[in-house]
């Protein structure tokens, strides 16, 4: 017998908000709408290491970005 879509449903919603505790205690500093595109992407076959290498990039360069322009000139250029 199949579940319904109504049970389908919210075991979708416990899993998610099982997954962003997760995140929350692992301070990921993701959204829940971005954890949300995360999961989705590794559902349709993203590979999950190369997702977590490019969010921590773009993590790296908001923070980058949003950093005052002086402190950005006299930052280590590594």
């Amino acid at each position: 017998m199949e579940p319904s879509l109504t049970s389908q449903i919210k075991e979708a919603q416990t899993t998610l908000e099982t997954i962003q505790e997760i995140s929350r205690l692992l301070n990921t500093g993701l959204s829940p709408e971005a954890l949300t595109v995360c999961v989705r992407l590794c559902e349709v076959g993203v590979n999950p290491e190369v997702l977590s290498s490019l969010v921590r990039d773009f993590q790296r360069e908001v923070k980058e970005y949003q950093r005052p322009k002086n402190a950005r000139n006299t930052g280590n250029q590594n």
